[in-house]
């Protein structure tokens, strides 16, 4: 019995680590109307991770000057990237500049989404 409580509680502590994890890496949207909006105008709100630094942002963003700008609020830990010229590609590497800054999920309408397939469903 003592085995069994022992593990119980060993997998509840991963699981509970796990979401820990995805919170670090995980920014937020404003929701899929938003980005369909987005999608029009190409200026993206995203609330970045706890924990994300403006010298991260900064030194993210420094790579992709062609494609988009970056704004970055550090204490509302808010981005907004304005997207230069063709879309598609810039969405693209909006996602490259998202990975660079810790970020590995994106939470949508309170839903998480790899990048990869965040990309798909809401940028392509």
């Amino acid at each position: 019995m003592k085995k069994l409580i022992s593990t119980l509680a060993f997998v509840l502590g991963v699981v509970a680590l796990s979401f820990a994890q995805d919170v670090k890496n995980t920014a937020m949207s404003q929701g899929a109307a938003e980005l369909a909006t987005s999608k029009e105008s190409g200026t993206y709100v995203y609330t970045l991770p706890d924990g994300t630094t403006e010298e991260q942002v900064t030194s993210a963003a420094s790579y992709y000057p062609d494609y988009f700008t970056v704004s970055y609020d550090a204490s509302s830990r808010e981005a907004t990237v304005t997207i230069k010229g063709e879309q598609a590609q810039s969405s693209q590497i909006m996602i490259r500049f998202l990975s660079g800054c810790g970020v590995r999920y994106v939470d949508v309408d309170g839903e998480n989404h790899q990048l990869n397939l965040f990309y798909a469903e809401y940028l392509k």
